[in-house]
C-alpha cells in the first residue's frame, strides 16, 4: 500500500480538521515532496480517524490521527498501526500544520518522539512536507 498512513494516524473528529468557519481541511489524498528530501513523491491520505503516508512506495505507514486545529500552531497526533519499520508500530509521531493557500504544510518529528516540532523548517529530527490536494 502507497499511502504513508502518514501516521502521523490521527484520532481525529474528520469533519472539524478545518475551522469552524469553513477553512481548509484535511480530509483526503495530499502528494508533494519532502523538504530537503530526495525530491520523491509523498502522498498523505486523512480519511478520520484513519491516516496513511507513502514515498514511493519505500517508506509506508497506516494509524489514526486525532487533530487539534484550533491549536496555534495546529497539532496532529498520529498512532502508527503498520510500517515498513517495526519499531514504529505502536508509537505516535507528534506533528504540527497549516494551509499555504491551497497547500498543505505538514512537519513531523519521528514517531516515538515525546516533543512536537516548533517550526516548519526541517532539521534537527524535524521533516517537512509540502502538499497539494488531489
Amino acid at each position: 500500500m502507497r499511502r504513508f498512513a502518514i501516521i502521523l494516524v490521527i484520532s481525529l473528529l474528520a469533519g472539524s480538521c478545518g475551522d469552524d468557519n469553513g477553512g481548509p481541511s484535511l480530509a483526503g489524498d495530499w502528494t508533494g515532496t519532502e523538504v530537503g528530501g530526495d525530491g520523491g513523491e509523498w502522498t498523505f491520505v486523512f480519511d478520520a480517524p484513519a491516516a496513511s503516508a507513502a514515498s514511493a512506495g519505500t517508506e509506508v505507514y497506516e494509524g489514526t490521527y486525532i487533530a487539534h486545529p484550533d491549536e496555534n500552531p495546529m497539532r496532529l497526533e498520529l498512532t502508527v498501526t503498520e510500517s515498513v519499520f517495526p519499531p514504529f508500530v505502536g508509537e505516535t509521531a507528534l506533528l504540527i500544520y497549516r494551509f499555504d493557500g491551497d497547500s498543505l504544510i505538514l512537519a513531523s518529528n519521528e514517531p516515538g518522539i515525546a516533543e512536537t516540532p516548533t517550526g516548519f523548517t526541517p532539521g534537527g529530527g524535524t521533516r517537512v512536507w509540502e502538499l497539494s490536494h488531489e
